[in-house]
């Protein structure tokens, strides 16, 4: 299973992850299986999408949101966004 947090409010948000057990302290079986962690990608046997890998719907919708509250995006240093912004009206 993939999550993945947006923020589209002009001020930088903190997430918390609550849960019984971590990687680092399993309490369950689940988290005792060895696998490679949430931080490796998916084309490396992981469990997170790169921005490169992501459906490109995603960032578009993302682009929008972000419009829609008049907050400008700070995600082209890490992806290249001309491919996903719509074209002036």
């Amino acid at each position: 299973m993939l999550h993945q947090h947006f923020n589209t409010a002009p001020e930088p948000a903190r997430y918390l992850a609550v849960a019984l057990g971590s990687l680092r302290y399993p309490f369950t079986a689940d988290k005792r299986r060895v696998f490679m962690g949430m931080d490796v990608s998916v084309k490396d046997g992981g469990c997170q999408i790169e921005y490169e890998h992501q459906d490109p719907r995603i960032h578009a919708i993302y682009l929008e949101e972000l419009a829609k509250h008049g907050v400008p995006s700070g995600m082209g240093k890490f992806i290249d966004e001309r491919p996903y912004a719509k074209a002036p009206a």
